[in-house]
């Protein structure tokens, strides 16, 4: 009986790896065919990459960024890429490849020696997509799509926690890691804080927090001369990300770098910004009604790990000798604290802003494989709802993506290669219906340029019909050679939506030359006349 037992928990074992190995290679089959599903921003990422190399500088001198800079994230990546293959769309694709095999690389150097195969296992399961639920995995912004496919924008976050995390551990526990190691961690530590100051909140803050409670009584028994390497670590690295974020402002004033604050401030009283956040990440976490299948595998995946973590935190907290895991565990939870207190009094927080609530959920689970409840019976009550929900996870977020891909590819293959035919270079689309813009470009092949506008109701009457994007985008983007090769792209629900007035003042300079369907929505191109062209370029 004993060793059917085995035999069922190593099958178990084993399917968990071969769901890792499927949504690696699902990332891989999107990241190499991505063009359906880029996006406004997806696409700004891939060209800023083009310029970041055309200009030889991480800081482009045309281009505005928005809310975080590129020093170390997927389009500086890309942009080393694009120096071989001159193509933006596999260059983006080739960086994600790259940044989720560090991603993963990352997560198991820093459980190390610290964890045996089957927390590293259950763990890495958790990070790579087994508990995050998301519509798809190619554009979800609450799901995959911000970690591992397309521009992954927060990947570089989650390799700089893991690598920062595993070196503190080595010295906490009297490791001697290479001199350059730490140079190299502190040294991605200033670049990421270059960035934005999430680096700051999400990490380093939390890390000194961490290392300060550590330094109690209660976990404090092994050897100080440890503890303080540990401690010196925690706030080197705060230290490095602080002079990354003064570093970056001497290079604001001695460089063109361009950048926009998107933030919102945050609404309401104290009590209503606590309730925000507080349904914000129960959100993120999957804990809401729910209204279908998906969402009510959601919630059972939310409830499963929100339960596990509390349990190994208490597991951890009345324990009298200090863990590792638990050590993890206790600084992935302040994280999320971190941006909950951020959420309260700084900014308007959006989902995706607690995505440490993902390194919760994967401590627990290592956490789990190492010392809780995988003995006898009670291994079953974590590993086959963590095979069930992994399997849902799999199936839920690639279904829609396995079933458009087909029509989505030869729709867009075939407009892209009409409006070639046609001589077209550019083509102006409505920013605020931004998918099909995008995509029609990546399927060019950088042969088309797509800026983005804004329609501008409000100023129609002194003939500024049209606005410019403010970031994520180059001002070259609007500077167009030829009226004859450029066209406006406008969808029958952006036509559907306008004012009466203000539609047929904008019609009145336009000529419909094609149209197309996409997703069932209508697409028209409209050549446009002097005037139009103008206001495109900001001229009166």
């Amino acid at each position: 009986m004993l060793q059917k037992g085995k035999k069922a928990e190593r099958i178990v074992y084993w399917a968990f790896l071969g769901i890792i190995v499927l949504f690696f290679l699902g990332f891989v089959w999107i990241n190499l065919n991505p063009e359906q599903w880029y996006n406004y921003d997806i696409y700004a990422d891939a060209m800023v990459a083009k310029h970041m190399l055309r200009d030889r500088s991480l800081f482009p001198s045309d281009w505005t960024f928005g809310n975080q800079l590129y020093v170390g994230a997927t389009p500086v990546v890309a942009a080393l890429f694009y120096g071989f293959c001159k193509d933006t769309v596999l260059s983006l694709g080739l960086a994600s490849c790259v940044m989720t095999l560090l991603t993963a690389l990352s997560f198991l150097w820093c459980l190390g020696p610290f964890a045996g195969r089957k927390g590293k296992l259950m763990g890495l399961l958790c990070l790579m997509g087994g508990t995050i639920f998301g519509g798809t995995a190619s554009s979800d912004p609450k799901g995959l799509q911000v970690f591992y496919t397309m521009a992954s924008y927060y990947s570089c976050y989650m390799v700089g926690i893991l690598l920062t995390l595993g070196l503190w551990l080595r010295l906490l526990y009297g490791k001697k890691p290479s001199w350059w190691v730490v140079v190299m961690i502190l040294g991605g530590n200033l670049l990421l804080s270059m960035q934005s100051l999430r680096e700051l909140l999400v990490l380093n803050l939390p890390l000194c927090a961490t290392a300060v409670l550590l330094y109690l009584p209660k976990w404090s028994r092994e050897s100080k001369t440890e503890q303080k390497k540990g401690n010196l670590f925690a706030f080197a690295a705060l230290g490095a990300g602080l002079w990354g974020v003064l570093l970056i402002k001497v290079l604001e004033r001695l460089l063109p770098i361009h950048q926009i604050d998107v933030l919102a401030d945050p609404q309401g009283g104290l009590v209503d910004r606590c309730l925000h956040n507080l349904r914000v990440l129960a959100e993120y976490m999957g804990l809401q009604k729910p209204t279908d299948l998906l969402s009510l595998c959601k919630l059972l995946s939310g409830l499963f790990c929100l339960t596990v973590a509390v349990l190994c935190t208490a597991d951890f907290l009345k324990r009298k000798e200090r863990s590792a895991l638990g050590a993890l565990l206790i600084f992935a939870w302040l994280s999320v604290g971190a941006v909950f207190c951020a959420g309260v009094l700084v900014i308007s927080t959006r989902h995706i802003y607690y995505f440490p609530w993902v390194l919760v959920v994967v401590f627990s689970m290592a956490y789990v494989g190492e010392r809780l409840f995988l003995k006898q019976w009670r291994r079953w009550v974590i590993l086959l709802p963590l095979l069930g929900i992994s399997l849902s996870s799999l199936y839920f977020n690639y279904r829609l993506d396995i079933g458009r891909f087909r029509n989505r590819e030869e729709n867009c293959r075939a407009t892209a290669q009409q409006l070639l035919d046609r001589g077209i270079t550019h083509v102006y689309y409505d920013g605020q219906w931004n998918f099909y813009g995008p995509q029609i470009a990546a399927y060019s092949h950088d042969r088309i340029l797509m800026p983005a506008y804004f329609l501008n109701p409000g100023g129609w009457e002194q003939g500024d019909l049209l606005k410019h994007t403010d970031y994520l985008s180059s001002d070259s983007w609007y500077d167009l050679g030829s009226l004859d090769s450029s066209y406006l792209l406008l969808s029958e629900k952006t036509l559907a939506a306008m004012d009466e007035a203000y539609q047929e003042a904008l019609l009145s300079h336009l000529e419909l030359q094609m149209q197309c369907t996409h997703l069932d929505v209508e697409f028209y191109f409209y050549s446009f006349d002097e005037a139009l062209f103008r206001d495109l370029n900001n001229e009166q």
